[in-house]
């Protein structure tokens, strides 16, 4: 199991972008025994959700303001798609400790908890103020950018990944920001535009994201009417694992 503490487990590794460490041991209780459960959930080498979160839960009753232990099972809430506790967990830091909460923007995992639920204005403000603390945040445009397509401010949530690319060129999601801003260009009938960030998502994504990276670019290549490069891609979604790519690649292409 990868080891949690200080990573942002729900795929925002965002913790390297601040360096500053609080002189506060937290990874340590005063209750020796809630320092054992955490420890336990820590170093559980099989990956075994619910022992997990058993023992993160036992170290926070034994002590209710271990801090760590509510960062922990905040992230491992959020990893598997509890954001409403994930929330509570990071409210809590948030609102207990602000020498940990600015030291590892824990409002920057209240506002990506937010999206998930559907919070988008909520979600904005949050991103905002992540933004006037660290205003290079490629996160933090990114993750707004998300909010701003769901409530269809289109140009907002362009200008956002447009900062967030400029700023993470190199970040481990920058392809589904490519994907992300290629879909409005889509939606804006700037079909050459979009294709160049499709282009620019396949060249970036990792493996497990090729399939629906194939399976988006074939769709706008069948709008501009490249039936061969449409067909490719699809059928290389299709290969790769992407059901929805089936049904177009059998309608346009004939297998």
């Amino acid at each position: 199991m990868k080891k949690i503490i200080l990573s942002f487990i729900f795929c925002i590794s965002a913790i390297a972008l601040f360096p500053q460490q609080p002189k506060k041991d937290y990874l340590k209780s005063s209750n020796p025994r809630a320092t054992e459960f955490f420890n336990k959930a820590n170093t559980n080498l099989t990956d075994n959700y619910e022992e997990i979160l058993y023992n993160y839960n036992l170290a926070i009753d034994l002590d209710p303001e271990y801090i760590m232990a509510y960062n922990n099972r905040g992230m491992l809430l959020s990893d598997h798609g509890k954001y409403k506790e994930a929330m509570d967990d990071f409210m809590k830091i948030y609102n207990s400790d602000k020498t940990f909460s600015n030291n590892n923007n824990i409002l920057l995992y209240i506002a990506f908890c937010k999206l998930k639920l559907g919070d988008y204005q909520g979600a904005i403000d949050d991103y905002s103020n992540v933004l006037k603390a660290f205003p290079k945040n490629f996160f933090a445009y990114s993750g707004r950018g998300d909010a701003k397509v769901a409530l269809k401010d289109t140009i907002g949530a362009i200008n956002d990944y447009n900062a967030s690319i400029r700023l993470g060129p190199q970040a481990f999601n920058v392809h589904d920001v490519f994907l992300n801003r290629g879909l409005l260009k889509q939606g804006q009938k700037k079909y050459q535009e979009a294709l160049v960030d499709m282009n620019d998502a396949v060249r970036t994504a990792p493996d497990n994201s090729m399939n629906y990276m194939y399976y988006y670019r074939g769709l706008l290549k069948i709008i501009m009417k490249d039936k061969a490069g449409a067909c490719a891609d699809l059928k290389q979604a299709v290969e790769l694992g992407e059901k929805r790519a089936e049904s177009p690649l059998h309608q346009n292409c004939g297998n």
